[in-house]
């Protein structure tokens, strides 16, 4: 069973997001140093939940993040083709080609 679900993940905001990303790395440490050390793990399983928590909070974040600044690029764009736009209906505005 998952630790969080995507849907649970959604529903979380950043600082919260950013609190259990560190303390899931944490737990991994912990028991990645138990397992080098030899000490028995009682679940050797969360491990690899852990490792897939932490994915799924990573891959929200960064869809996140790359959404908003896909929005800020789309909306740049638009303002920048609006003052092309406005440029070109000036009369006398001569534009030079310049051959590579």
């Amino acid at each position: 069973m998952p630790i969080l679900r995507y849907k649970d993940i959604k529903n979380m905001n950043k600082e919260e997001l950013d609190a259990k990303l560190e303390e899931l790395k944490k737990e991994r440490v912990k028991q990645n140093t138990q397992r080098s050390t030899g000490t028995p793990i009682k679940n050797s399983g969360r491990n690899k939940e852990i490792k897939r928590t932490i994915a799924r909070i990573l891959t929200y974040i960064n869809t996140k993040d790359r959404s908003s600044s896909e929005e800020k690029k789309s909306r740049k764009k638009s303002s920048e083709q609006a003052e092309n736009t406005a440029e070109e209906k000036k009369p006398g505005k001569k534009t030079r080609r310049i051959n590579a």
